[in-house]
């Protein structure tokens, strides 16, 4: 198991430095706004086949056509034994998991395709929005022990499990809907399964420095208000951990000591962006803004003015170490912040970009 792990691993890094010659891939780049990661196919030591595979942006716009697939220079195979075969993709091992991803990163889209199964335990593995390093990340259609599941395994992902059992040799029509963290799952044109992926907690903290927050405003990404602490008279919507918290004049304040001390809202959020205006009264370092954490405790957060307040920088399971150089000055007030969109994170200091991320976790 940690050999085949390993191995669609190093694959998913491998697909996203491969170049494409000859392909079903539409000729134009593909224009969605984000790039959240690989798709592909796949099963649980259970011989499957595909056919009608097709990739469409949010536009409509077809970007990727197997047709009557004749070979497989748009897939590689990270486990398993791939063949074209017949028009359609083969898989007639034992594997677990077999793996064929395509070659390119993809945005919001719509990946439809039929699937039979010709064999074996269980049924189908739908990879999405698989990131760079991730071991699995996938829709699960007819597996867990007694192969009649349909759940998703991976990341961030719920597991919202239903009923499913795939039938030996019969064709179903498949569709995956992607659009950002939202995600929707259909068998023969029935709605099995709609999900946000990533519903995680927001909050504001410090590290043994008294700091200030105000104007915080959650919006979706198209600008609509989800949250505003304008008129804010209480921490009421709020879960505090550690520190010496109050609100005063509609402005939340840290006036204690602790390492860290952190208020976090008590609700879950998709993709969104968080703008807040933030100042250091005292003390040796800066502010923590929690972003994607799942809970409290959850070490995942910006880190403004740490390390001595001499940088910034992302922590926690799944980001990249990006640390800028950066002093906060006391009694200064500063404009934040983060675009939450899929897996990736944009962080501005006064509008100035400062990190550009991926979270894989």
């Amino acid at each position: 198991m940690i050999m085949l792990m390993t191995l669609w691993k190093k694959t998913c890094v491998l697909s996203s430095m491969l170049l494409l010659a000859t392909s079903a891939f539409a000729a134009e780049p593909i224009t969605a706004s984000i790039s959240f990661g690989s798709i592909g196919l796949g099963s649980w030591n259970t011989q499957v086949e595909f056919k009608e595979i097709q990739v469409t942006g949010s536009d409509g716009k077809v970007l990727y056509n197997a047709g009557e697939l004749k070979d497989m220079s748009d897939w590689t195979a990270a486990t398993g034994e791939w063949a074209a075969k017949g028009g359609s993709l083969v898989q007639t091992g034992k594997d677990t998991p077999a793996i064929a991803i395509l070659k390119r990163k993809w945005g919001d889209c719509a990946f439809t395709f039929k699937a039979r199964k010709t064999g074996g335990a269980e049924g189908f593995l739908i990879p999405f929005q698989v990131a760079d390093g991730q071991e699995k990340h996938w829709w699960n259609l007819g597996g867990s022990e007694k192969a009649n599941q349909s759940y998703f395994e991976g990341g961030d992902l719920p597991a919202d499990s239903k009923t499913f059992v795939a039938q030996k040799d019969q064709w179903y029509d498949i569709k995956l809907e992607i659009q950002g963290a939202h995600v929707r799952c259909y068998v023969d044109g029935t709605l099995m399964h709609e999900i946000t992926r990533g519903l995680t907690l927001i909050g504001v903290g410090s590290w043994k420095t008294q700091v200030e927050f105000k104007d915080i405003q959650i919006a979706e990404l198209d600008g609509r208000s989800l949250y505003s602490s304008a008129g804010i008279t209480s921490l009421s919507g709020w879960n505090t951990s550690k520190g010496k918290w109050l609100v005063k004049d509609g402005v939340i304040t840290q006036t204690g000591n602790d390492s860290p001390a952190l208020a976090v809202l008590d609700k879950s959020w998709g993709d969104c962006i968080l703008t807040l205006k933030a100042r250091k009264t005292g003390g040796e370092e800066g502010f923590l803004i929690l972003f994607q954490s799942k809970d409290i405790q959850d070490k995942h957060w910006w880190n403004l003015g740490g390390w001595a307040n001499k940088q910034c920088g992302l922590e926690g399971a799944g980001l990249p170490t990006d640390r800028k150089s950066i002093t906060l000055e006391t009694g200064r007030w500063y404009t934040l912040k983060i675009e939450m969109e899929g897996m990736n994170v944009r962080c501005f200091v006064d509008e100035n970009l400062i990190h550009d991320a991926i979270c894989t976790k």
